[in-house]
């Protein structure tokens, strides 16, 4: 998608680091996300209540950091950590999705 895109990085003069390549989406947050999801879906079984909640808080709370991270080192826009988000949720939703067996000829013909 890097290269569909091909957005290139901000400029920021006292940047810690100038990261090479494009910038949309954010690889970090995309994969934060994704990893973050499949976790607690691997683990959601098998947890009570209060290791279901510090699971999820944690998992958010990664996510969180990770794209504020990306933004604030200038790495990223803001909008490129978002589509990251979105773009690993997918991926994770989409994923189990496939391990639960889903597809089209399982959706209900509402006609």
């Amino acid at each position: 998608m890097k290269l569909l895109v091909a957005r290139a990085r901000p400029v920021v003069e006292d940047a810690l680091n100038h990261a090479p390549g494009y910038s949309f989406p954010s690889g970090h947050a995309t994969n934060t996300t994704a990893a973050g999801i499949i976790l607690v879906l691997l683990l959601w079984p098998i947890l009570g209540r209060t290791g279901r909640v510090a699971l999820t808080a944690g998992v958010a709370f990664a996510v969180v950091v990770t794209a504020l991270d990306r933004v604030l080192l200038g790495a990223h826009y803001p909008s490129d950590v978002v589509a990251g988000v979105a773009l690993g949720a997918a991926m994770a939703g989409a994923s189990y999705l496939g391990n639960l067996g889903w597809h089209h000829s399982n959706v209900k013909d509402t006609e």
